[in-house]
């Protein structure tokens, strides 16, 4: 995820960001950084049961030829009169999009609205981006050559009719599994965690669940720390 951040610098990228969510550079650093970590939890809780990992799975496939790196036309899609970018971050907070924004607005010192428009652009981006990694993974995952079952197996012939067809035994790594989503979005969520420490994904199950800002949170001094460890130094 870290190639993600440095994308979103770019200032072009960020340029276009701004523009259409009409708010500063400051604000889309500020909100990014519980933002998306917290879509991130949102996404590794969601694929915890069989639904959840299907639908997040059918997303990933959707999206897999979205370019979030060249956001002209692909913001315009998601921030058109149509509002799929709410909608979007709404299906990730599972209806609790307004709670995310009110708790992620105290703890940002950005206001409420000002933070769903930010994340109604981020959420694309970050998707887009994770449904770019899945294709490769499962690309990867099937261009693995397949290895014939039993090839040195004195009984083999048991699983061959003498002059007929080999019996192919099923390869268990191109059939749907649940599991391997789940995997995706604990490493990428791991990712962020390696980069910022645990702390940031403690808060992200504070937003989700709308606890209120702690001491510690409103201090401003975790949040620069994320700050620092997502975008560095500028």
């Amino acid at each position: 995820m870290q190639e993600f951040f440095d994308q979103i610098q770019d200032p072009n990228i960020m340029q276009q960001i701004t523009n259409k969510a009409n708010v500063s550079e400051e604000e889309v650093r500020r909100v990014a950084a519980l933002g998306i970590p917290t879509l991130l939890e949102a996404m590794d809780r969601n694929a915890e049961d069989d639904r959840g990992a299907e639908n997040l799975t059918r997303a990933l496939n959707e999206h897999a030829n979205d370019n979030p790196y060249e956001p002209v036309g692909f913001l315009d899609r998601f921030l058109g009169g149509g509002g799929e970018g709410e909608r979007m971050v709404d299906h990730i907070f599972t209806g609790n999009g307004r709670q995310v924004e009110n708790s992620m607005a105290s703890r940002t010192g950005i206001q409420p609205d000002t933070v769903k428009r930010i994340l109604s652009v981020l959420a694309p981006l970050v998707l887009a981006h994770m449904a770019s990694k899945w294709s490769k993974n499962q690309r990867a995952q099937q261009d693995v050559p397949q290895q014939q079952p039993y090839p040195s197996d004195p009984n083999r012939g048991q699983n061959q009719i003498p002059g007929g067809p080999r019996i192919e035994m099923p390869d268990l790594r191109t059939q749907p599994h649940r599991e391997s989503v789940r995997d995706f979005t604990k490493q990428t969520r791991r990712q962020v965690e390696d980069r910022t420490g645990g702390s940031i994904f403690d808060m992200a199950k504070d937003i989700l669940v709308g606890n209120d800002a702690t001491e510690k949170d409103n201090g401003g001094g975790l949040l620069e720390d994320l700050l620092g460890g997502l975008f560095g130094k500028r």
